[in-house]
């Protein structure tokens, strides 16, 4: 009796298997410096409009060929999207610019100042395009008044496997987007 629970007790255990390893993901590279130029004499405000609900969660998002989103419970973001993304963008715009771009976030932000409204409406993964960023951005006078809109649209091919080959691309198509605001100022 004694062997046939034990025998038991170990088929199941054999039969379980490790829960899956969660990996966590930053979209800015570690360790990247912020690059200010004596030159930047201008500053301009910047400002993330609410992100989409499916962003809003800690995991990377995949949409089928059917137009399904996919939400990974095994890899995650180390932070909110609505706050790294402001930080990524500021980094690469003010890593190329002459006009200095501060979150609205940081405490030096004056109400009056020139602002770069962005609208993410989409970032993510796709099984036919790799990875995507779709977006919307404003510039706005020191009033609050539209100066000029753009819309702005990427996609980054998926080359090698992986939910880190794909935040690289993420990151890499958000520079994209700074680098397409920066020929538009």
């Amino acid at each position: 009796m004694r062997f046939l629970s034990l025998s038991i007790v170990l088929l199941i255990s054999a039969c379980s298997s490790a829960p899956p390893a969660i990996q966590y993901y930053l979209l800015t590279p570690p360790a990247v410096p912020t690059i200010q130029s004596d030159n930047q004499s201008k500053t301009m405000r910047l400002s993330l409009l609410p992100l989409p609900d499916y962003l809003q969660q800690d995991g990377l998002v995949m949409r089928t060929i059917t137009g399904q989103l996919q939400v990974s419970r095994q890899h995650l973001w180390a932070q909110s999207l609505q706050r790294s993304m402001p930080m990524t963008l500021a980094d690469a715009l003010n890593a190329k610019g002459k006009t200095r771009f501060i979150t609205s976030a940081e405490p030096q932000v004056k109400m009056s100042e020139d602002e770069l409204r962005i609208q993410i409406r989409h970032l993510l993964i796709d099984q036919q395009q790799g990875v995507v960023l779709q977006a919307r951005y404003w510039r706005l006078d020191g009033k609050g008044q539209v100066k000029d809109q753009q819309d702005f649209f990427a996609s980054a091919a998926l080359e090698t496997d992986g939910y880190p080959h794909a935040v690289a691309q993420m990151h890499g198509l958000l520079e994209k987007l700074a680098q397409h605001i920066l020929q538009q100022l």
